[in-house]
């Protein structure tokens, strides 16, 4: 059994990094997917860790989550 699938049917929330969450307004972000910390639980994730950053780290999150999603875009017209 993975650690993922083990940890998603264990009594105990764990915070994990978790693929293609899909953001409406995360951090001002939303309509793209991203890889996330999250607060993962038996019934799946309950919660989504939204970190302190500086306006550095703000920045390249926002300008990571626009490349992202430009791409999707290109790919699909």
């Amino acid at each position: 059994m993975s650690p993922r699938a083990a940890e998603q049917l264990s009594d105990g929330p764990a915070v994990r990094p978790y693929h293609c969450v899909l953001l409406d307004d995360y951090l001002g972000i939303k309509d793209v997917c991203l890889s996330l910390p999250v607060v993962m639980a038996k019934d799946g994730i309950t919660r989504i860790i939204e970190p302190d950053l500086g306006e550095e780290e703000s920045t390249a999150l926002h300008e990571s989550a626009r490349i992202v999603r430009d791409a999707i875009r290109e790919s699909l017209a």
